[in-house]
């Protein structure tokens, strides 16, 4: 009985010593969780693509720890204003719709500058009552988006963090990459403005955004 009490004595002392050991731990890990930070690049798909100059992709550092459309955001305005105008409605109404542009409508629009200015002039008069009606300039609402994985080409799930994101796509890319050969980081991302794949994520609600 003496042994079995000794025993016993010694494993609650070693399970309190384990304990506190792990709980000493937690304020090193929580703040590494918190500031990681994924770096990104966003380019705009050619299929979102209504200005005649195609803009170049931008560089971010966005943290593990939100979601795309929030860390992202500000790359999202600027890439809306090369987007067609189009509001959330028909954004989800014509998700089967894609934009295409041939060569021969690349050779004509090079002799028509004068047509192309007065449409870039509409374009933006739209934009603007596009803007005034959602907020998009105030940066209260943001635009209605999906993001895409380029490796991959698969879309994003916009309700789950960067990091839960960026790590399920590292381990898709891991187990396709038999040499090793591919660059994990910075993470490329494709966004688009047309054609919500509403069958295959949940469809975006801006108001979550701007609650988040």
């Amino acid at each position: 009985i003496v042994v079995a009490c000794l025993l016993a004595r010694k494993r609650r002392r070693r399970r309190y010593q384990t304990k506190t050991k792990m709980s000493s731990s937690y304020p090193s890990l929580q703040p590494t969780n918190w500031d990681g930070s994924v770096p990104i690049v966003v380019s705009l798909a050619p299929t979102s693509l209504s200005s005649p100059s195609v803009p170049m992709p931008l560089h971010a550092l966005v943290s593990r720890m939100t979601y795309l459309h929030v860390g992202l955001k500000d790359i999202i305005l600027r890439m809306y204003t090369f987007a067609p105008v189009i509001s959330p409605n028909m954004m989800h109404a014509n998700n089967s719709a894609t934009a295409t542009v041939t060569e021969e409508e690349e050779k004509d629009s090079n002799n028509q500058d004068d047509d192309d200015d007065e449409a870039e002039e509409g374009i933006l008069e739209e934009r603007q009552k596009d803007d005034e009606k959602y907020n998009y300039r105030d940066k209260k609402d943001c635009p209605v988006c999906w993001f895409e994985d380029e490796e991959n080409g698969l879309p994003l799930r916009w309700q789950l963090f960067v990091g839960i994101l960026h790590d399920m796509m590292t381990a898709r890319r891991r187990r396709q990459d038999e040499d090793g050969t591919k660059k994990l980081l910075p993470w490329k991302l494709r966004i688009h403005f047309t054609s919500y794949p509403s069958t295959r994520i949940q469809s975006f609600d801006s108001s979550v955004m701007h609650t988040v």
